[in-house]
């Protein structure tokens, strides 16, 4: 019979995968609207357009730290 350490039951269960999960979902959305908002803040774009695009790169982001989480 193999022992399972404490670490690992921790590292394996639900509550801390969604904890971290959570965590870096969250971290990927807040570094993207800052990240953005340097980027395109002193550009000729408009406010509604500025904001849309900024939207559409941080839900990209978003969705691509869920799969990088997921699949890791």
């Amino acid at each position: 019979m193999e022992s399972i350490s404490i670490k690992q039951k921790i590292a394996k269960s639900p509550a801390t995968r969604i904890i971290l999960g959570l965590f870096l979902c969250l971290s990927a959305v807040v570094i993207g609207q800052q990240l953005f908002l340097k980027i395109l803040g002193v550009g000729l774009l408009s406010t509604d357009l500025r904001n849309f695009t900024k939207g559409i790169a941080v839900s990209i982001l978003l969705i691509g730290s869920y799969i990088f989480f997921h699949h890791k």
